[in-house]
Formats: structure tokens, sequence, C-alpha cells
């Protein structure tokens, strides 16, 4: 299932919450689990079937790099937009959605959890130094 893409301008300022809905499925028990959380799902970059967390794969890459957009929409940095494979988004978002990723993502727990808003800001006024305007952004 490819995710559809929803275009947000708005910062975010809510906590993150992922979860899981059980989806029945007659060839398989249990049920299937999808992913859900409440983050716009604004730009596909590594994985275009949607969110996932609990591992350092290209789901979580992609909700990382989500989470980060809704907090710093594109150009919302003073940065012009980076072009992803689908969709946009912020320099700020890009450049540190891996970390994002490895610190907070793939260390949810399977059942999914709560990452406060204030302690995603915090982590990226902490990382911003690492946003160069001269870097050379590939996507």
């Amino acid at each position: 299932m490819v995710m559809p893409i929803q275009d947000s301008c708005v910062p975010m300022n809510d906590n993150v919450f992922a979860w899981r809905v059980p989806i029945p499925n007659e060839y398989a028990a249990p049920p299937y689990m999808k992913p859900c959380t409440n983050v716009s799902w604004s730009v596909v970059q590594h994985s275009p079937d949607g969110p996932e967390w609990g591992y350092p794969g290209s789901g979580p890459g992609d909700l990382a790099l989500n989470i980060l957009n809704a907090f710093f929409p594109p150009e919302s940095d003073g940065y012009p937009a980076v072009k992803c494979h689908r969709g946009k988004c912020s320099r700020t978002a890009f450049t540190l959605h891996h970390e994002f990723k490895f610190q907070f993502i793939a260390t949810l727990p399977p059942e999914g959890g709560t990452i406060p808003a204030l302690t995603i800001k915090v982590w990226i006024e902490a990382h911003r130094h690492l946003v160069k305007a001269d870097d050379k952004v590939a996507a």
C-alpha cells in the first residue's frame, strides 16, 4: 500500500503517537498489526509503505523524516526545500532524520509509544548546528 502525501505548512506542536491496529487477514493468524501515527505523511524518501518503528530501516527512516518535516516544514528553516522521492522536506528534516531515527524511532517498542513534542523540539535545537547552508543535499 502506497501512503498518500499530505501537504502541511503549519509546524506541528503535538506529541507524536505511534500505535498499531489489527487488520483481519484470512491468510494470516494473528491479524496484521498496521502501524499508525498522528504525523502527517508529507514526504516519501525511503519507504512507500508508510510508517514503521522499532528497528533502523526504511519505514522508520521515513517516519523520522516526516516527524521532523512536521516540526520544520519546507523552507520554514530559511533554506530551500529538498526534493525527495515523493514530496519535499526542509533541509533541517533531511539533514537530521537519520540521527533522529536511530535515537527515537528505532528504539520505540513494537507496540508503539509517545515522543513528547518538547523532547523533539529540544533535540532539534541541540542538533541544528549540523544543518549548513552550503551542504550538498542529494535526495
